[in-house]
């Protein structure tokens, strides 16, 4: 399976048109200096060969990395997120079924913060389903504190920081707002609270998010 392809694209600087190299599937086994390049999303800079300017090439491609055993699908349209969503979530298709039954974790993200934030919990060994009804405990508190902070389109993105401390960093219409520190006992205490409900990471729902959050909140309201 080819993993890159080339495509042209036009400088926003001096308007001159360059070749760029796209990754398709990065695999960090085959390809381990890619591990850190699509962190950092340096991997993701087109640098002008003509001007030197950098611009970020945003692109949807799929993120293997054998030894932690995820699988993050980014994709950037609608369309395509919704046909992959379908696939991924069929329990009679074979291929997708081996895959998670091999011990695969497989993720579909939208943005990427998304892809940003996912990395960060799985490198964390956490469970990305309790994150998030983390970041919702948290979205109600930040708030209450801050009216002008928005329950639609504030986020919250987890990290690591360089002295191994896990943190949220905060986004309010997409601009940085702050971050606040992650409380592993609170998370901890949230993992208790959901065993026995959640069914394992490897088969749940590709799409973790806020919507994922809501409903879980709500069946562990029934029980």
């Amino acid at each position: 399976m080819q993993d890159r392809q080339e495509t042209g694209i036009i400088c926003p600087n001096c308007g001159k048109e360059s070749t760029f190299e796209m990754w398709i599937s990065v695999n960090t086994q085959q390809h381990p200096e890619m591990k850190q390049a699509v962190r950092d999303r340096s991997a993701f800079v087109f640098k002008c060969p003509e001007c030197g300017v950098e611009t970020p090439v945003d692109y949807g491609f799929l993120y293997h990395d054998p030894d932690q055993q995820v699988m993050i699908h980014y994709v950037t349209d609608d369309a395509q997120a919704k046909k992959l969503h379908e696939v991924l979530s069929d329990n009679e298709n074979a291929k997708v079924l081996g895959i998670k039954n091999a011990g695969y974790i497989i993720r579909i993200v939208r943005s990427a913060n998304q892809l940003a934030d996912k990395l960060a919990v799985f490198d964390a060994q956490l469970d990305d389903r309790i994150v998030e009804v983390y970041k919702l405990s948290a979205l109600s508190t930040i708030h209450k504190e801050h009216p002008e902070f928005s329950l639609d389109t504030g986020e919250f993105v987890f990290y690591t920081d360089e002295e191994g401390s896990h943190k949220l960093q905060i986004l309010n219409n997409g601009e940085p707002f702050g971050s606040i520190g992650f409380n592993m006992d609170a998370y901890h205490k949230m993992e208790n609270d959901f065993i026995g409900i959640l069914c394992d990471l490897q088969h749940d729902d590709p799409v973790i998010d806020r919507q994922t959050a809501i409903d879980l909140m709500k069946i562990l309201g029934d029980h």
